[in-house]
């Protein structure tokens, strides 16, 4: 990760971290996971969308997802939670589609801030998908096992 990444990750994850996370907590999350290679512990802040109590959806366009390919344990720190789960990346372009799609639908800035291109009508998704944009989905462990795991 640059320089540039990390200080721009810094105040997000600073906030999220804090009191103050339902300033940013409603559409942007923590997401921590390990590098394959590395084995080091990287975080980064992501739009998501939480479609149920156990799932939550993003995008990037940014290398990282690499770390998830095939699926990786995260942790992820969602509305002053922090909760254990699975996350994979999406790269088959219509399934990447589909949750760039749900995500821009229910989160309509989330286009300006993610610098997808434009088209005529708006942003355009497939594009941003054929221009490498992937799909991230995250399985979070439910709330009732991850209390029973801590023996709580």
């Amino acid at each position: 990760m640059s320089r540039a990444s990390r200080l721009a990750n810094s105040m997000p994850s600073i906030l999220l971290r804090s009191p103050l996370h339902r300033l940013m907590s409603g559409n942007t999350l923590l997401v921590s996971f390990n590098g394959r290679r590395s084995g080091k512990r990287y975080t980064t802040p992501v739009a998501y969308l939480q479609l149920g109590p156990d799932e939550v959806i993003s995008t990037t366009d940014g290398r990282w997802w690499r770390n998830l390919d095939g699926g990786a344990p995260v942790i992820v720190r969602i509305a002053g939670k922090t909760r254990p789960g699975k996350a994979e990346a999406v790269t088959d372009a219509e399934a990447a589609l589909e949750l760039l799609s749900a995500l821009v639908a229910h989160q309509p800035s989330y286009a300006r801030l993610a610098r997808l291109p434009n088209g005529p009508e708006g942003p355009d998704l497939t594009k941003a998908i054929a221009d490498g944009r992937v799909g991230i989905r995250i399985h979070l462990d439910p709330i009732e096992q991850h209390f029973a795991s801590k023996g709580q």
